[in-house]
Parts: C-alpha cells; structure tokens; sequence
C-alpha cells in the first residue's frame, strides 16, 4: 500500500505521525487500553496476528486477548460476505467511505444486530476465542 492509499484508509499523514508517541509508548498503552476487553472485528484474527507481531516486536510482550469474530455469530456460514453484503443483508445504513474508522463502525452496527440472538444464552455458549 503506498502513502496516498494508506491515508485514504487510515486518515493518518507523515505529518501526523511525527507528532505521534513513540511505538513503545503506544504499544504500552494499547496494552494497558485492551487489558480484560473482548475484541470484535470483522475477520478479526488478521488484526490479532498484526498486533501479536508489533507488540512482540516492539515491547517484547505477549498479546492473547478474548476476541470475537461477527463471522462466528452468523448462522450460515456457507458463504462468507464482504462487510458492505452483510450490513445491506441485515439491513443496516452503508456508507460509500471505506476507510478503517468506517469499518470498524459498521463492523460494530453488524455485532450489536447479530448478537441479540444471544441474548438468552451464557457468555461460555459465545463464540468466543483466545
């Protein structure tokens, strides 16, 4: 991903990470942040296996969080849709921005939908991983 597209998808310029904290720091704080939380994400070990490697790499840590992934909470899984199929098949806004924030906002409208089918069972019967 070159420069242009990365800012396109993250908002964050060369500008921006010059007054940013250094990666330790951040990663100390992410950390910290995540600590006791469930993560939720769409296709969300990918993200887990990056943050794995930084946290490794950058503060000699480990990093086992409980996460959970909106594909699990689907009923079929036959066919895996892309995020914009699944927030049109669960009737939720879509938005032509597809930048990370956007995901993540639309990834967080698909787990509050999909998990009120849960709402009667206890937290062990979630698909929940470490």
């Amino acid at each position: 991903m070159d420069n242009l597209e990365s800012i396109k998808v993250h908002g964050i310029t060369p500008e921006d990470l010059k007054k940013g904290v250094s990666p330790k720091e951040a990663c100390e704080r992410f950390l910290e942040f995540s600590r006791g939380c469930l993560l939720v994400g769409y296709f969300v070990y990918i993200d887990i296996a990056v943050m794995r490697n930084l946290i490794k790499d950058t503060c000699n840590g480990a990093f086992y969080p409980y996460h959970l992934d909106v594909i699990d909470l689907l009923p079929e899984k036959d066919q895996i849709p892309t995020l914009e199929e699944l927030t049109k098949r669960l009737n939720l806004p879509t938005s032509t921005l597809h930048d990370a924030l956007e995901d993540a906002y639309m990834t967080s409208l698909i787990f509050m939908k999909l998990i009120k089918r849960f709402q009667n069972h206890r937290v062990k019967e979630l698909p929940l991983k470490v």
